[in-house]
């Protein structure tokens, strides 16, 4: 499908960074991201930083990755195991 620009992405962005913070930007091949890095430098923001290439490159560049494995909820069994 199409990708729509969030209209309200500077706004959340400033919801949960000061201008002055540094701020990395990326998405799968770095397009949206440097979209996105101009969006945020236009509306003041001075430490943006675009992850060139996107994650596709860190990815064949070797760089690490984290995966977080998420914690299945408890059942009735392992709860009442507590």
């Amino acid at each position: 499908g199409t990708r729509e620009k969030n209209p309200r992405f500077v706004e959340q962005v400033a919801s949960l960074f000061s201008t002055d913070q540094h701020i990395l930007v990326g998405c799968q091949s770095g397009k949206r991201s440097e979209l996105a890095c101009i969006d945020l430098l236009a509306a003041g923001f001075m430490n943006v930083k675009n992850v060139g290439g996107g994650y596709a490159a860190w990815l064949h560049n070797g760089l690490p990755v984290t995966v977080a494995v998420p914690t299945p909820p408890p059942t009735p069994e392992s709860a009442a195991a507590i």
